[in-house]
């Protein structure tokens, strides 16, 4: 802000005295006002306005350093066991009898609760009931 010339913020005072003015009991302030003589405080806050680049951003080895760190913790970590298992595992296969019983079974449980749903669902008044009872026992035909 303090180094826009167009900005003018107050006729009476630069922009650099507003701000300084403004913030510095924000940025440094004393748990008991005597502690801190206010020009000191003025002059670190000015000091810290003027610097803030060289302040605030880290150098730029430290940057590189945490880079690269940040790039190692990044990559995928592979750990390899000293005695790899070797057990087989798989699924077992079913039956197509097993197959078909099991996926009438899943059906009608499923549509028994859709059933129950409808049924028990208190905002739907007793037309709205039937037709969702009909579309279910159309569809279901159709599945099944």
């Amino acid at each position: 802000m303090t180094s826009n010339p167009n900005l003018c913020l107050d006729v009476t005072q630069t922009t650099r005295s507003l701000v300084l003015g403004t913030f510095y009991p924000a940025i440094l302030r004393s748990q008991e006002e005597c502690d801190l003589d206010e020009l000191v405080v003025l002059q670190l806050v000015s000091f810290m306005l003027d610097f803030f680049d060289d302040i605030f951003n880290p150098p730029a080895d430290i940057k590189t350093q945490v880079s690269e760190r940040l790039k190692i913790m990044q990559r995928p970590q592979v750990v390899y066991s000293p005695r790899p298992e070797r057990t087989v595992r798989f699924c077992q296969q079913t039956t197509v009898d097993d197959f078909e019983n099991q996926r009438t079974s899943t059906s009608h449980s499923a549509l028994e609760q859709l059933l129950e749903g409808i049924i028990a669902d208190g905002n739907l008044n007793l037309k709205e009931k039937k037709k969702h009872l009909k579309q279910v026992g159309t569809k279901s035909k159709l599945i099944i």
